[in-house]
């Protein structure tokens, strides 16, 4: 009656005939076949009355094998040549083929033909405007002069710059006084943002070398001259101005080639009207 008291808040249990307690099957124990007959065990057991500790746990059954003894007789069937075969380079330690070998002739990887690639990334730094208002409210940035990747950095707001910086819009409502910045990009939200105030972001190319004269002047004797950027970035340079940004480069050859060539066309068209 006390254990049926124990046990009076428990649905039939069906399973206890498979249940061990120390590997000893709980269906044959004889405490509990005294107590009361099998049919009348409930479904769940207190875990008060079987603790877990470290004499009786264990794996399920099944869950662990043993491991494949090699080398001890002819009779195991793993002796001798321990199931590796009668030598080659499979057989010794290390050996087989790389994945993708396919005996000398062309792999798959390089029959099949291959389409476009994925050239060098820029991997800008990103400054939001909530956290440049935050540090000119500690002092941290004067906002009177104008903010370059430079003062970013020797701010603290950020901590390393490798291919430059880009200023995001998100907090843009913390911004409450005109800023002027010189970093290499910015988002349309920024830029309206910024100019709603009355200040300008301005967006400057410089190569590896003038990023890092630019970032740590110290460390040059004499300060590179800027670097022209490739055709390709000087036509992304242009489509910056579409954002409303004041893109300032050294313009390559080819551009002012085409500006000297169409201010010629224009003089002669001005003679020929003469």
């Amino acid at each position: 009656a006390e254990y049926m008291g124990i046990f009076a808040n428990f649905t039939p249990f069906r399973m206890l005939s498979r249940l061990t307690f120390c590997g000893f099957p709980l269906a044959r124990s004889p405490c509990l076949s005294r107590a009361f007959s099998l049919d009348s065990i409930p479904s769940q057991i207190p875990v008060s009355l079987f603790p877990l500790t470290l004499n009786n746990i264990r794996d399920n059954e099944g869950a662990r094998y043993k491991s494949k003894r090699l080398g001890r007789g002819e009779g195991s069937g793993k002796g001798g040549t321990c199931g590796r075969g009668n030598g080659g380079m499979n057989k010794r330690s290390g050996g087989g083929v790389k994945p993708g070998f396919e005996g000398g002739q062309t792999p798959l990887h390089r029959r099949l033909p291959k389409r476009g690639f994925a050239g060098p990334q820029e991997d800008l730094e990103t400054v939001s405007l909530d956290k440049l208002q935050d540090f000119i409210d500690r002092g941290r940035i004067d906002p009177s002069q104008p903010i370059t990747m430079k003062h970013l950095k020797d701010s603290g707001l950020l901590r390393h710059i490798k291919h430059g910086v880009k200023v995001l819009a998100n907090g843009k409502e913390s911004l409450r006084q005109p800023v002027h910045l010189e970093v290499t990009n910015a988002s349309t939200g920024a830029v309206e943002a910024v100019k709603q105030l009355g200040g300008s972001i301005k967006a400057l190319y410089l190569n590896p070398l003038n990023l890092r004269a630019h970032l740590q002047p110290e460390k040059f004797n004499k300060i590179p001259q800027i670097a022209r950027p490739p055709p390709k970035k000087a036509l992304e340079l242009e489509k910056l101005r579409e954002k409303g940004l004041d893109v300032v480069y050294r313009q390559p050859q080819f551009i002012l080639a085409k500006e000297k060539e169409k201010k010629a066309a224009d003089e002669t068209a001005v003679k020929g009207k003469r």
